[in-house]
């Protein structure tokens, strides 16, 4: 209401100021308009003048209406709600809400290349991710079925993965379930304590920080006998993402 109040102050303001110029075009003096003057006594009233006047008052009021409902309620918040959608779909988001194509205009025929586009995306996505799963599955029966021990740290030496021969070699005999996320020295600790490591016998600690040290700079591939009769060779690797193989 305060907004109709004031745009109605302005065009009477401005018709105020343009009164003169309004005047000497004739305005006032039109067909229709009463103009009584006598001795003492003088009467004006412009009817054809002021119907005037209210259908150009009318006319701009009706274009303002039509600009702000229509453009600015209707292609205005379409176009921020298609851009809002590229936006979210452009970082990342795929499953980001889309404006409905609803008309045939151009930015109805934008909405629906949105989604389609979308709808593009998400699938390659999801083909992506069952290829990316298939590949760690076979990865992952790979190292399981090795005959060799295997494990994977990340970069601060927290396990990834490893196989169950790695198990078997540092816990023989045991049921132990290691659990992805535990330190590399929690695992070798543990072995130690519980005397799968002859070398740690009796120098748990000192072995233990020997271990670590060997582990941050592995050098040559080296055999240690980790248990009774039976030797064990150690080979680290590195990958890209700066995680350690072993």
């Amino acid at each position: 209401m305060s907004r109709w109040l004031i745009t109605i102050g302005i065009v009477l303001v401005v018709l105020g100021l343009a009164w003169p110029l309004l005047h000497k075009l004739g305005l006032g003096r039109l067909p229709g308009d009463i103009a009584i003057e006598r001795d003492g006594f003088h009467f004006y009233l412009p009817v054809t003048t002021s119907i005037l006047i209210s259908i150009v008052i009318l006319s701009l009021v009706s274009s303002f209406l039509i600009v702000w409902l229509y453009v600015g309620r209707n292609l205005i918040a379409r176009l921020t709600a298609l851009s809002d959608s590229m936006l979210a779909i452009a970082g990342g988001n795929l499953r980001a809400p889309l404006p409905e194509p609803g008309s045939s205009d151009e930015i109805g025929r934008m909405a629906e290349s949105l989604v389609v586009f979308r709808d593009t995306a998400i699938e390659v996505e999801e083909n992506n991710l069952r290829d990316i799963e298939t590949a760690r599955r076979r990865l992952v029966d790979a190292i399981e079925n090795s005959s060799e021990g295997f494990v994977f740290f990340d970069p601060d030496d927290r396990l990834v993965l490893c196989n169950t021969r790695y198990k078997e070699l540092l816990y023989p005999n045991t049921d132990v379930d290691i659990e992805p996320g535990t330190a590399f020295e929690t695992i070798i600790r543990r072995a130690a304590e519980n005397g799968h490591i002859v070398a740690a016998e009796g120098r748990i600690e000192e072995w233990v920080a020997e271990r670590l040290a060997f582990h941050h700079d592995p050098g040559e591939p080296r055999q240690r006998v980790e248990r009774q009769a039976q030797p064990v060779r150690t080979q680290y690797g590195s990958t890209p993402v700066k995680g350690r193989d072993q």
